[in-house]
């Protein structure tokens, strides 16, 4: 089994500090699920929709916090991302699927065919 050094973002010092990323990844999911149900989209005792809100938000927070990383900025605006990136939930998942497409298609000079 390979070594991960101890700030790798799977190692068990990584996940310890994931855990309030999540967190507030998932307070966006709950502010987007509220928002949902005020205009009608969502019953208020919708648990499985609930339930998926807070998964994607936890996850799409992660990501955010990632890319964040990476890209070396503030603390404070990597904060307000990973909170606006649970907000935006599965709609964040498509935005970053879009983005890693450019980078990859930009790596290995993939022409983008006429419209």
């Amino acid at each position: 089994m390979m070594d991960t050094p101890p700030n790798a973002p799977l190692s068990l010092a990584g996940l310890k500090e994931l855990l309030p990323v999540i967190l507030v990844g998932m307070l966006g999911g709950v502010v987007s699920f509220a928002r949902k149900v005020k205009s009608g989209a969502a019953r208020w005792l919708n648990v499985s929709e609930l339930i998926g809100e807070l998964v994607s938000a936890g996850f799409t927070g992660v990501v955010a916090y990632w890319l964040c990383l990476y890209g070396g900025l503030n603390p404070w605006l990597t904060a307000a991302l990973v909170g606006i990136s649970g907000h935006a939930g599965s709609r964040a998942l498509f935005t970053f699927e879009r983005w890693a497409q450019r980078r990859i298609d930009g790596a290995v000079g993939i022409a983008k065919p006429d419209k």
